[in-house]
């Protein structure tokens, strides 16, 4: 879908476009389009979301790149900002265009997914102030189950060996989990 204002005055249109499948059982689906034609070049901002993953093990997840466009208006200036205090913003603030790594942050943040909001403002330019949204997911991490949580044995020093006892280990978190056994003394 693209569109062409060569020719609009300046103003707000608005249509809706109807997409039909019919093989579908939730056929037709109705997408309402917005136009803004303004004076000013326009301030554009992408991508509109982003989402980041955590886990309590690895709290910081990449940081990514959300692009700031002055649509070649000269000395422009552009402010941004976040909702959220797991959010940083580097640069938060710039003239003509330019990119803002934006890092989340799960220390201290509880196990869920939130919602945060970066707003980046740019006066004299149409379309400002432009919004990202923002999905953040801290998950829990792997986490290492030992099942029974003890084992006891009996034995005479000259008699036959006791029977060997399972021990399980499972994840009781997400992701893959490494174990090993170790510390055990020459009798074990």
């Amino acid at each position: 879908m693209s569109v062409d204002a060569t020719g609009l005055a300046a103003g707000t249109y608005s249509a809706t476009i109807t997409i039909t499948a019919p093989t579908a059982d939730d056929s037709p689906k109705t997408v309402p389009v917005t136009l803004v034609v303004g004076d000013q070049p326009p301030l554009v901002v992408t991508p509109p979301t982003l989402a980041f993953a955590a886990t309590a093990s690895q709290p910081r997840p990449p940081s990514q790149a959300v692009a700031v466009s002055t649509s070649g208006a000269t000395g422009a200036s552009w402010t941004a900002t976040a909702d959220v205090p797991w959010l940083s913003l580097v640069p938060a603030s710039g003239t003509g265009d330019g990119s803002i790594g934006v890092s989340a942050d799960a220390t201290g943040v509880a196990f869920g997914t939130r919602q945060g909001r970066i707003v980046v403002t740019s006066a004299g330019l149409a379309g400002s102030p432009q919004q990202v949204d923002v999905t953040f997911t801290v998950e829990p991490g792997p986490r290492l189950v030992a099942s029974p949580t003890s084992l006891r044995f009996s034995a005479t020093r000259l008699g036959a060996l006791p029977s060997a006892q399972p021990i399980s280990i499972a994840n009781a978190g997400t992701g893959s989990l490494a174990w090993n056994v170790g510390g055990a003394p020459s009798w074990l």
